[in-house]
C-alpha cells in the first residue's frame, strides 16, 4: 500500500495510520463542542470554554507526573 510506496516498516505505518485516524476524530469532534456550547450558551461563551480549557489543563498539568511515577512502580507495567 502507501508504506510500501515510501519503504515504512508495515507496524510504523500502521501505528501513525491509527494514531491519525483517533487524534484527528478526536480534534474535529473537539470544534463540534465548543460549538455546540456556544450556542448552548449565548452570553459570554468565550469565558466559560476559556475556564473549562483552564481547569482541564491545570488538572492534566498536575496529576500527570504523579500518575506516570506510580505507573512507572507497578513491575507487571510494561511500556
Amino acid at each position: 500500500m502507501f508504506g510500501k510506496f515510501f519503504n515504512i516498516n508495515r507496524i510504523v505505518w500502521y501505528l501513525t495510520l491509527s494514531d491519525v485516524l483517533t487524534w484527528g476524530v478526536y480534534m474535529i469532534i473537539n470544534g463540534f463542542i465548543g460549538i455546540y456550547i456556544a450556542r448552548k450558551i449565548t452570553q459570554d461563551a468565550e469565558i466559560v470554554l476559556g475556564i473549562g480549557v483552564a481547569i482541564f489543563y491545570f488538572a492534566k498539568g498536575t496529576l500527570q507526573i504523579p500518575i506516570g511515577l506510580v505507573t512507572d512502580r507497578i513491575k507487571h507495567n510494561f511500556d
